[in-house]
């Protein structure tokens, strides 16, 4: 309410005028004039100007009749003057707690007098308001209900503007995975954009990152380890990681036979990069793609040979078709 002298009009020839009471924050006297007579209401009062209220007003005209409750009315209290007052103590308490609270943080604690203004500034500008969207143009966000509203918001501004908040949850799954590190790492980038490896000093092992979301992580000989942070891009491209691990140990078996029966055939048969089989006979190298089966080598006898070896293998290690048309 704002205090002034203005006259309120109640009924009739009653008029009626609110003056500040000086007792708590709120408390109001009241003068009415009853067809001539004043009369003036009023609970506990103080004339006495506190920390945080001022004095009782002095009605511009005495009243005929003062109606006062009886803790005013009966008792006599001890003047203020010269006494302690407990708020000023009570506040001045709480100052200096805030102070020794919030001393690292860039927090203003101010005790204002009565009456004195006190500005806050306060950023109330939504992010998604900070530019006017074009005709047509998307934008994303929440959409909050608040009673019979709604609002669109960014996730950074829920605990601004309402009474949400946002959290991360961080992911992490071990699978079972016996296969080449560097076997995984070739058909995730045949199917997906962005590979990275990471050095081993960042993950403290073999580990490369995917789409800048997801770190797979070689734990052991018998396991890998998939981190991230959920959202929806993050928790699609993890499922397809783990499809793709699943699939590829099925395939494990038939790939260790490979190796062994060109083992028995060839001798020196490592794993290389990019999924590829190096063969190493008397000095000549040969890379063996097991996918496509193309051969690579600067010995054209050894990679024919390497050729023709693979061919006999995959029909030997090929399904037999349950029926024959």
């Amino acid at each position: 309410m704002v205090w002034n002298k203005a006259s309120y009009l109640l009924k009739g020839k009653v008029k009626g005028r609110l003056l500040q009471s000086g007792h708590v924050l709120g408390a109001a006297m009241f003068m009415a004039d009853i067809a001539g007579v004043r009369v003036l209401y009023t609970g506990d009062y103080s004339r006495e100007e506190d920390c945080h209220l001022c004095a009782a007003e002095i009605p511009q005209f005495s009243p005929d009749i003062c109606i006062t409750e009886s803790t005013y009315g009966m008792q006599l209290h001890q003047p203020r003057n010269g006494v302690p007052n407990e708020s000023t103590t009570y506040l001045s308490l709480l100052k200096q707690n805030l102070i020794t609270q919030f001393a690292d943080s860039n927090t203003k604690i101010i005790s204002p007098k009565n009456c004195q203004s006190v500005e806050m500034y306060f950023n109330s500008e939504k992010r998604l308001a900070e530019k006017t969207p074009e005709v047509g143009e998307t934008v994303s966000g929440l959409l909050v209900k608040k009673v019979f509203t709604y609002q669109i918001m960014a996730p950074d501004d829920l605990h601004v503007f309402s009474q949400l908040s946002t959290e991360n949850i961080s992911h992490r799954i071990t699978i079972a995975y016996t296969g080449a590190f560097g076997v995984l790492e070739h058909r995730l980038k045949q199917i997906l954009e962005s590979v990275e490896s990471l050095p081993d000093e960042e993950s403290e092992g073999p580990a490369f990152r995917v789409h800048e979301r997801l770190t797979v992580k070689y734990e052991s000989k018998k396991h890998i380890s998939l981190h991230w942070r959920s959202d929806p891009i993050s928790d699609m491209v993890s499922n397809s990681i783990v499809a793709l691990v699943l699939n590829i140990s099925r395939e494990i078996p038939k790939v260790v036979v490979i190796h062994a029966l060109l083992v028995s055939l060839f001798g020196d048969v490592k794993f290389g990069e990019n999924g590829k089989l190096v063969i190493s006979v008397d000095g000549n190298v040969g890379h063996l793609d097991k996918q496509s089966g193309n051969v690579e080598s600067e010995n054209e006898g050894l990679k024919e040979r390497v050729r023709v070896a693979f061919q006999w293998i995959q029909n030997a290690v090929k399904p037999i078709p349950l029926s024959v048309s």
